[in-house]
């Protein structure tokens, strides 16, 4: 697990890496306390830019690479040297793939709301009893924070990833329940069927993984990255 935050003030306001355990990359355990050095004070926040500097961590070919995006802004083009084709670029040439929890509304094809939606069209809405069904036709709607869909959400679906809404993640209650329930179905998923970098590697069943470091980062609601869930193939 590593964690990169983005748009706070001064030296925080691009790409930044925080020790998880004393070094780039940690146990979930140490990723869950990184956390709680992160700031939610910025205003300016350019999440291609802290993206791109998660993706030159030090990545090891023979772990399949997923990144967490999580804002409540649009992105605000402070590294004007990224855009939506080299980010793009930059997660196919890791083989990694993109969730993005962002300030936007998606829906299914019947026009419920959805607590996020994936790259094969798939829209998640909660029950209202803490669990989740899945449907067809998910979709962002208009209701989406300036360019948040433009820049994040259909980054997120372009990586074969999906996209999540902060706002019912927020909201508590079972409809929160209902947020981490799905997602830790959707991650888990995800992990499991993807590729390690390297396509040599051994693609024998994944050893189980925890996940305390993806619930720390939606309890506390930030705004950050994290480089989550680098699953080992063995």
């Amino acid at each position: 697990y590593g964690l990169t935050g983005f748009g706070g003030r001064g030296s925080k306001l691009l790409g930044h890496t925080y020790d998880v355990g004393g070094a780039e990359l940690g146990t979930a355990a140490e990723f869950a306390s990184a956390t709680q050095n992160l700031v939610t004070n910025g205003s300016i926040e350019d999440g291609y830019d802290g993206m791109d500097h998660a993706l030159n961590y030090s990545l090891n070919p023979n772990h399949a690479t997923n990144i967490i995006l999580v804002t409540d802004e649009d992105r605000d083009r402070r590294n004007t040297t990224i855009d939506f084709d080299s980010i793009l670029g930059s997660f196919t040439s890791q083989n990694a793939l993109l969730n993005a929890v962002v300030n936007c509304r998606f829906v299914d094809s019947n026009g419920n709301q959805a607590l996020g939606i994936d790259s094969q069209g798939n829209a998640y809405v909660a029950d209202g009893n803490g669990g989740f069904s899945s449907s067809t036709g998910g979709t962002a709607s208009q209701r989406c924070a300036g360019s948040t869909n433009t820049d994040y959400v259909s980054l997120a679906i372009a990586t074969g990833g999906a996209a999540w809404d902060l706002n019912l993640l927020r909201a508590g209650g079972n409809t929160s329940v209902s947020f981490t329930s799905a997602f830790v179905d959707i991650k888990v998923s995800e992990i499991i069927n993807q590729q390690p970098n390297d396509p040599t590697a051994p693609t024998a069943p994944p050893v189980a993984v925890s996940e305390p470091g993806t619930l720390a980062l939606f309890g506390l609601g930030l705004i950050g990255l994290g480089l989550s869930r680098r699953r080992k193939l063995v």
